[in-house]
């Protein structure tokens, strides 16, 4: 993969992420904080997810199981994730960064923050660790996918999941700070949704199908 490849993957993967992040996060010390937390809360559910595929041989041999799996550890560390967060919620609300703003406009930043920690921490997984050991001469296409590089294609999976991330994250604190089930059962079943749709990958020449349902689903 020539640099110019890499650096069009890497901008598709995580430039909207830098963007958001250098255009909203950046300008309030509180919403940094809350982005690093959000990415190290998305890491640690990774990493469970890691171990009990270790640890389960069925999870090795059934990729829908351990997909199943995942999103389920995913929502629980995100409940998790909020649950810590609006205990310190006082806490943000009254740091300087917060002042000036109302109730439901600290929230909604707060949501942003949180999903755009998570998004960014996916792709960073998905996408980047890939593209630095792919440096140099060549490309790779799957058999399942010939008309489109394995690398464009994880740059534009890895961006459709750090928007459903942001998005996912704002609907669920919504949700859990008014106990609407509605819209946390929404969450729940949209993540499932689009982590199944990836499973299109393993057929003949569905990418394309895959990557455009992600974006308008």
């Amino acid at each position: 993969m020539t640099f110019a490849m890499f650096a069009g993957c890497l901008l598709i993967s995580i430039g909207p992420a830098i963007g958001f992040f250098c255009t909203v996060v950046v300008r309030k010390s509180y919403l940094v904080v809350i982005t690093i937390g959000s990415a190290f809360f998305w890491l640690i559910s990774i990493m469970l997810s890691a171990i009990l595929w270790f640890i389960i041989p069925p999870l090795q041999n059934y990729d829908w199981l351990n997909m199943a799996l995942s999103v389920a550890i995913q929502e629980a560390v995100r409940y998790a994730y909020y649950r810590i967060y609006s205990a310190a919620e006082k806490g943000f609300a009254n740091a300087s960064g917060a002042r000036g703003l109302t109730q439901p406009a600290a929230s909604l930043l707060a949501a942003f923050a949180s999903g755009l920690g998570a998004g960014t921490m996916s792709s960073l997984v998905m996408c980047v660790s890939i593209l630095v050991q792919a440096i140099g001469p060549g490309d790779l296409y799957l058999d399942t996918c010939p008309q489109m590089s394995f690398f464009v294609n994880s740059a534009c999976l890895s961006l459709a999941f750090l928007l459903l991330h942001i998005v996912l994250m704002i609907v669920a604190f919504d949700g859990f700070k008014f106990s609407k089930y509605s819209e946390i059962a929404i969450v729940v079943i949209a993540h499932y949704v689009a982590s199944f749709l990836t499973l299109l990958n393993k057929l003949p020449n569905q990418c394309l199908n895959t990557l455009i349902a992600l974006f308008i689903f």
